[in-house]
């Protein structure tokens, strides 16, 4: 490599990578980082031109070439976009173009950029016609997973999917060879969420993670519309995946736009809610997470990333399953971890009591989800005793909840003796090959949570 080469890419490779990675990564810094990248391309000019300090007309001819060579880099960086590539990949991709293309030559450069270009806009159009940039999803969830600039991550709006769900996501994150079929309508209301009318002034509005929003289950078994089918309380579904963070901004959003006209009804889950508090806001018309979104809106990112992550997954098969009642069940092992957790949780860390004093004004009531390995702990082996198991989660939210004065209901006696009564039928609470509920497990969920409304 000359030397003029190698100066050109000390000059560019830094703001270049950066820049890469603070949009890909919605960083504070972006717009300073696209800044120093330009000015980065504009030395680059000078290297290729040679211009003079008087301006000379010999100096202003030779713009052509780096002209043509900082459009290639452009057309062909933009091309890999589109690709679900992970970020260190892009990154030397990107870095390549900017030291080999002033090398080729701009012209030749920008033809096979441009036909970079075509060939990726082909393939996008191909992928979503013939069906494959929908075909490698096993549930509705991540298929219409989408944002909202208010609420945060959010479903598509107005969807209505029905789709054969082969099995459940302890066998997508972990392939342990069991799988429970099930059919799964998914609609979605105006706003991305899990209901099949928008807001009309319900008086209670349910906002908790997955379980609420029924990932593998179908639209019918809900807890919203049990509740409103069974029992007559027509409420609300909040639900998208999240954490008590997310339920906090997510309320808040939805009080934006409703005022003060409902009262909020939480779902907080043992498996994997109780996590150190995320302090970032929701990305509100952000042009960085615009420019990222809009390539990983496309199918053909969608399908390139899908097999990236089946062929760099790795087997490690780390759950147990175990033979409840006649039938194999598989427990997710981040949940059980959770489930054994021995130690206090920190407040300091987790930040629940100065959220829930924030929010008492919205939440009247909170409901504790029991991980799947708590409700079948007793029938796992011969005298097993569920008083044996550490409680740290339930422990911290009943306090937590305490200092804000807001009342906690433990939906796992509920849930542990529907479990024994259904076993002897075969039946179970969960779906066997999922963390979630099935529709037996929303049909005891709707019962309490309608015993307990009903009190108010």
């Amino acid at each position: 490599m000359s030397s003029s080469v190698a100066l050109r890419a000390a000059v560019l490779v830094p703001p270049s990578a950066v820049t890469i990675w603070s949009v890909w990564n919605d960083a504070p810094s972006t717009y300073a980082w696209l800044f120093l990248t330009v000015f980065a391309a504009v030395i680059e000019v000078f290297f290729r031109s040679g211009l003079r300090g008087d301006g000379s007309p010999e100096g202003v001819v030779r713009y052509k070439e780096p002209a043509l060579c900082l459009l290639a880099m452009v057309v062909g960086g933009h091309s890999f976009l589109f690709y679900g590539l992970p970020l260190m990949v892009l990154v030397s991709i990107f870095l390549g173009l900017v030291i080999l293309t002033p090398m080729i030559g701009g012209a030749k450069s920008l033809l096979v950029s441009a036909s970079l270009l075509a060939v990726t806009l082909l393939l996008n159009v191909t992928v979503a016609v013939t069906g494959v940039a929908t075909s490698m999803y096993y549930r509705p969830h991540e298929m219409l997973a989408s944002h909202d600039e208010r609420f945060g991550p959010v479903y598509q709006q107005h969807a209505n999917v029905t789709m054969l769900v082969r099995h459940g996501d302890i066998q997508a994150m972990e392939n342990i060879g069991l799988y429970e079929p099930r059919g799964v309508e998914f609609q979605t209301d105006g706003l991305g969420f899990r209901n099949e009318e928008d807001y009309h002034g319900q008086r209670y509005v349910l906002v908790g993670d997955s379980f609420l929003a029924g990932n593998g289950t179908t639209q019918a078994c809900l807890l919203s519309d049990r509740l409103r089918r069974d029992y007559g309380q027509d409420v609300y579904n909040l639900g998208f995946v999240g954490d008590l963070a997310a339920y906090q901004r997510r309320l808040e959003a939805f009080r934006t736009l409703y005022g003060n006209t409902f009262r909020a009804v939480m779902f907080v889950f043992e498996g994997n809610d109780f996590v150190g508090w995320d302090d970032r806001e929701v990305l509100s018309k952000s042009a960085a997470f615009g420019y990222r979104a809009f390539f990983r809106s496309n199918g053909l990112w969608r399908y390139t990333r899908w097999l990236y992550n089946r062929w760099t997954r790795k087997n490690t098969a780390k759950s147990p399953v175990f033979t409840v009642g006649a039938a194999p069940v598989a427990f997710y092992q981040g949940h059980v971890n959770a489930v054994m957790n021995r130690d206090d949780l920190d407040d300091r860390v987790l930040r629940f009591s100065q959220a829930l004093k924030q929010m008492k004004d919205m939440v009247v009531h909170i409901f504790f989800i029991p991980d799947k390995y708590r409700v079948y702990y007793p029938f796992l082996r011969q005298g097993a005793d569920a008083a044996a198991l550490p409680n740290k989660q339930w422990e911290y939210l009943t306090w937590a909840a305490g200092q804000a004065g807001i009342p906690v209901t433990d939906l796992t006696g509920p849930l542990r003796e529907e479990a024994g009564r259904l076993l002897p039928e075969g039946r179970y609470v969960f779906w066997r090959d999922d963390t979630h509920w099935n529709c037996e497990g929303m049909a005891v969920a709707a019962r309490e949570v309608a015993r307990v409304l009903g009190q108010r």
